[in-house]
């Protein structure tokens, strides 16, 4: 799990739906639907090659104003203007030795992180080794149990069990 308290924006019912990832030039690239309130909203892609992530609002122009009047084009901009507020409420955060304000794309990035490690955490029992590096985690291909978390516990003292905490943010 990462520094940045992804909460807000899962409370905020912001998700994505048909999610495709692939190995990029400097790490996952991925395209996927976000969707706002059940309502798709924008075309997210991570072209793997650095820079920012691109996001396509339905129906709104590059500065957040609607380019074609509708529903979609209306309900996009509400969905911009709620990440807008999230990422405003957001607190900056230490990334190798500076303090960086997050931004949109930042968010989005570590919201599908967060959900293909949830994707994981439904199949396997995840945790993070003490040393394991930052965003790296070890898994056994068995579903997180009683008897798995204890074995954990036993055989890899000081891990933090990734499944826990993954629960712990869907049930907020």
């Amino acid at each position: 799990m990462s520094d940045i308290d992804l909460t807000a924006v899962i409370r905020a019912r912001f998700e994505f739906k048909a999610l495709k990832t692939w190995t990029g030039n400097e790490g996952t690239a991925f395209q996927a639907n976000l969707y706002f309130e059940g309502k798709k909203v924008a075309q997210v892609t991570d072209d793997g090659w650095g820079g920012e992530l691109r996001i396509d609002w339905a129906g709104l122009r590059y500065n957040g104003t609607i380019h074609t009047p509708s529903k979609a084009a209306t309900h996009a901009a509400k969905a911009k203007a709620k990440l807008d507020e999230i990422v405003a409420a957001t607190p900056a955060v230490e990334f190798h030795g500076s303090t960086i304000k997050v931004d949109a794309g930042w968010l989005l990035n570590e919201l599908v992180d967060f959900m293909l490690l949830a994707k994981a955490c439904k199949k396997q029992t995840c945790f993070r080794r003490p040393t394991d590096g930052k965003g790296s985690y070890t898994s056994i291909n068995r579903p997180f149990s009683p008897s798995m978390k204890a074995y954990v516990e036993k055989n890899y003292p000081g891990a933090t069990i990734i499944n826990e905490e993954v629960n712990a943010v869907l049930a907020a």
